[in-house]
Parts: structure tokens; sequence; C-alpha cells
């Protein structure tokens, strides 16, 4: 999880910027550009996520190894590190497109579609992943990546229908 810090702090860090350069250009009636701004951040998001995706997959043993000398928990912990990278792309950008989302003033739609990821979702597939599956701590890996894929498409959906630059505060 610290590692996968690393990845949240980009990704937090270009949606603070994407939130107010989105409702600075709604506030100013220039939609085209709001749409500019939060497609340009995801883009950026998406190339910072290429390589911290690299750098999980190429480094993830000695990433890991700076927290523990136990060539058990390496050898899990780099194997947690490829489930990680595959969803530092999907994990940074809806935090982007969220915020942009946020910024637009879209924010119950933001709310509702963390509520029931984060407190439906996820824990009911990490449940069934990690126990009547077998698939143990992976399984609650695996539940984090869906989870993340899950808010990526549902914040790109309502992005890409352009409701959030009709909204009025």
């Amino acid at each position: 999880m610290n590692l996968l810090t690393l990845s949240f702090a980009f990704g937090d860090g270009l949606s603070i910027a994407a939130s107010a350069l989105v409702g600075q250009n709604l506030g100013a009636k220039r939609p085209d550009l709001a749409i500019i701004y939060g497609k340009t951040g995801q883009r950026l998001a998406f190339m910072i996520s290429s390589v911290v995706f690299f750098i999980f997959i190429f480094g993830r043993t000695f990433l890991v190894s700076l927290f523990s000398n136990e060539p058990a928990i390496i050898l899990l912990g780099a194997n947690i590190m490829l489930l990680a990278a595959l969803g530092t792309h999907a994990q940074t950008s809806q935090v982007v497109l969220s915020g942009c989302l946020r910024g637009a003033g879209d924010t119950v739609f933001v709310a509702l579609t963390s509520l029931i990821s984060v407190a439906v979702i996820r824990p009911i597939l990490t449940w069934a992943l990690c126990f009547p599956l077998g698939f143990g701590l992976y399984g609650a890996w695996i539940g984090l990546c869906i989870d993340q894929f899950f808010r990526f498409i549902l914040s790109m959906k309502r992005f890409s229908s352009g409701k959030w630059t009709k909204i009025t505060l």
C-alpha cells in the first residue's frame, strides 16, 4: 500500500489541478476549454501512470525488499506489485476524471459512484475472491483493481456524456 500511494499521489495532484481548471472554465462559460483541460489531465495521468506501471513491473522485487528481508514476503509482495501495476492506469484516470466532475459541480454522481464502489462492490467482491474462490491476499488486490476499473468506466462515461458541462451552481 505504501508503494501504491505513489500512484495515488500523482492522480490526486492532477485531480486537484483538473478540478480547478474545469471549474474556472465552466464559470467563465467556456465548456469547450473545460473539456480540453479534463482530457489533458486524463492524458497526463495516463502518461505518468505508464511510468509508474513500468517501475512497478520491473522494480517490484527491489521495491518490496525495501520493506522486508524475508524471501517469502518479497516474493508475495512482488507478485502483488504486478496486480498493483495493472490497476495504475484505471486508478489515476478515474481519480482525475472524478476531479473534473467535482470541479463541474457533479459531486452527487462522484459521491454515489464512490459509495457504491467502496461500500458495496469492493467488500463483497473482495470477500468472494478471498474466501469462497480461495485467492487469499491476491483476491483482495484483484478486487481493488476491479473496483478501480469500475469507477474508471463510470467516470469516463459520465465525462464523455458532457452532462457535467451543463450543471448550474
